[in-house]
């Protein structure tokens, strides 16, 4: 017996290396385009998205900030809270971030802090045992003859002759000597998962849904452009979107000739499905160390999204990961920053901005307490009113 139906695809494994080239440029994973795959998994996965935008909004969103006069107007005239922002973004995407530093004409201090795409730039081999001296910047890697690669010189305060240099930062990661990985990259397979299965059910919308029936032609076997051409004018009338479903076509060679036509019940792959989707859902959230998908405006069955639950996770998952994100970025601004003589800058905390309704309750008993007006307001602002909510509320109580 022939069936005619379609061939399962084979998902194959991401390789990752770091190789030099002829032009002594060592390639960012294979072919050059791990940065590229890195950005595909921010359109695949909404989850994984949602994600990458908030952690970086978390590590620079507050901006930067300065008690000396001095350092706090280098950062505004260099927009240093977009470069920030910038850099965030790309730490998360990448595991790497870098900076464009441009000296002054004589060499002598900093004149501009820029942001540049780290995608664009690839480090170029050192010498046996030396650090990265060099690096190539193109618009498009994959068309390097159009946009030829421009080299620039890596940041070094002890050789100042080229103006213009490159910051280069990384994690350190086992196995990547000259470029980092990004944490999430343990859930690449989950944030994958998560995008194949939407299309699946993109497809299946689209297509009919699963196949809802088996046509056998028991005749004699035809030639395989006969086959073809059966199925061509069957398919043409019977299937489609609109149409109910696919057919799946068989060709025997059996004692009857009339076609057996087999109805195919739906199976239980809703529920393998909905369950899938949570097993997608915390995988990308281990890969990314969420303790509280609340916190992402994710929201996940049996998880509170209460304010003071949310405000907790901001915490923990604060000390846990931003705050060492920021110290990196900190350090390494601030180190800029003295070669010019100025202050150091911190970078603000980020703030959740949360609308809530206080419990009745609560606030009754707080106008009911027996305590001082000022004892009451510092109570009624720990719940969350404004200072104009609280006047109106204690005006209300006194006057009965």
């Amino acid at each position: 017996m022939q069936i005619k139906l379609f061939n399962l695809q084979q998902t194959s494994e991401l390789d990752y290396e770091e190789k030099i080239t002829r032009d002594y440029i060592v390639s960012w994973g294979r072919e050059n385009e791990f940065p590229k795959y890195l950005q595909s998994l921010m359109d695949k996965s909404s989850k994984h998205n949602a994600i990458m935008k908030s952690k970086a909004s978390m590590i620079g969103g507050g901006g930067f900030s300065s008690i000396d006069p001095r350092t706090e107007q280098f950062l505004i005239e260099n927009n240093m809270d977009d470069v920030l922002l910038k850099i965030s973004y790309d730490y998360e995407i990448y595991g790497n971030f870098a900076l464009n530093i441009i000296w002054s004409r004589d060499r002598q201090s900093i004149s501009q802090i820029n942001y540049i795409d780290v995608s664009k730039v690839r480090v170029m081999s050192p010498d046996l045992g030396m650090p990265v001296s060099k690096f190539a910047v193109s618009d498009n890697w994959e068309r390097t003859r159009v946009f030829k690669p421009v080299i620039y010189d890596a940041f070094d305060t002890g050789d100042r002759i080229s103006g213009s240099q490159i910051l280069w930062v990384k994690d350190f990661r086992p196995g990547s000597e000259f470029y980092s990985l990004p944490e999430y990259i343990s859930s690449k397979n989950w944030i994958e998962l998560e995008y194949e299965i939407s299309q699946f059910h993109l497809s299946s919308v689209k297509n009919g849904f699963l196949p809802s029936m088996v046509i056998n032609f028991s005749a004699q076997i035809p030639s395989p452009e006969e086959m073809d051409n059966v199925i061509r004018r069957l398919k043409k009338e019977y299937e489609g979107a609109s149409n109910g479903g696919k057919v799946i076509f068989t060709f025997s060679d059996g004692a009857q000739n009339a076609p057996v036509i087999t109805p195919i019940n739906p199976n239980n792959s809703d529920e393998r499905f909905i369950q899938l989707n949570k097993e997608v859902t915390e995988g990308i959230m281990s890969g990314h160390r969420v303790i509280n998908p609340s916190l992402f405006g994710i929201k996940t069955e049996g998880e509170l999204g209460g304010k003071n639950t949310i405000l907790e996770s901001m915490d923990i998952f604060t000390a846990q990961y931003i705050k060492p994100k920021q110290r990196v970025i900190q350090s390494i601004i601030n180190d800029v920053l003295s070669i010019n003589g100025l202050g150091e800058a911190v970078i603000n905390k980020f703030k959740i901005e949360m609308t809530i309704q206080p419990n009745v309750a609560d606030v009754l008993s707080v106008l009911q307490a027996p305590l001082e007006l000022e004892q009451k307001a510092e109570m009624l602002k720990l719940i969350g009113y404004d200072d104009d909510s609280i006047k109106k509320l204690l005006n209300i109580n006194e006057q009965g």
